[in-house]
This record gives structure tokens, sequence and C-alpha cells, in this order.
């Protein structure tokens, strides 16, 4: 069964969630995250929006360890219809790995959205967009990725 161990890609400031009243995102990580063991101080104690949230690579089975989010640079979710595709705040996210995210929705038929950390361009801020690879022409075959 995977765990999270070592992995505090959803509470670095990767997600934008509210803990307890603190506003977590990108400018404000947790400040219940122990950088020295990457783990959360307060786990066995986490609010609810802590202890209930999944990240597709704990839930799905068939998501290697290597796209860890804290290996690959890459978050994916769930949510509201969508994979939701997260470059985790202080990794890059490759575009080898992002396109297996990509492969992963278009295998399951999902729409895309996607928040992309854009800090290494003139830009300085996070790159988003959605878009849907339902009823394409787009022709992908299977890999195994390990």
């Amino acid at each position: 069964m995977k765990n999270c161990d070592g992995c505090v890609a959803c509470c670095n400031g990767t997600l934008n969630i509210d803990v307890y009243g603190e506003q977590v995102n990108r400018t404000h990580p947790c400040s219940k995250i122990c950088y020295v063991n990457n783990n959360c101080s307060e786990y066995t104690n986490r609010p609810p929006v802590c202890s209930n949230f999944k990240c597709l690579w704990l839930t799905q089975d068939d998501i290697p360890e290597w796209l860890k989010p804290s290996k690959s640079g890459m978050l994916m979710l769930y949510r509201k219809g969508y994979l939701e595709i997260h470059s985790v705040k202080g990794m890059d996210l490759g575009a080898d790995v992002f396109l297996v995210g990509i492969h992963f929705a278009y295998m399951n038929n999902w729409p895309v959205r996607f928040y992309v950390n854009n800090a290494n361009t003139p830009y300085n801020d996070m790159l988003g967009g959605m878009f849907t690879l339902k009823n394409s022409n787009l022709k992908m075959g299977t890999r195994t990725y390990e």
C-alpha cells in the first residue's frame, strides 16, 4: 500500500488550500510542515482537509513509484470531472513527466486542467489552462512507465 512517507507536495504550497483558517499557497506553505523529516508535525491530529486528501499517486495502483509527487515534480488529482496536473512547488516538472500525465488523462478519457510553475520564464508566475482529448484524432499507444 502506498503512503505519503516523505512527500509534502500537497501542503508545501503546491495546492491552494485552507488549513484551520491558514491559507496555504505557493507563497505560504502550511506552518505544520517539518522540512527536516518531510512530514507533518500534526499528522495524527491533522484536519479533515488533510486527512481526507488523496492524490492520484496514492489511489491508483497503475501509477508507478517514480511518479510520486516528491520524486517526479507532478501532483495529479481527479477533481470536478478533470484530471488536474500541478507542478510541485520547488521542483522542476519535465516535459516527459508532464506528457505521462497527459497520457494518463487520455487513457481515462478525462479532460485536463494544468497549473505549472513558470518561474524560469520572464513571466515568473503560474501557467495554467485546460483542454480535452475527448473526440480527438490524437492516437496514442499504451506504454509501460516503469
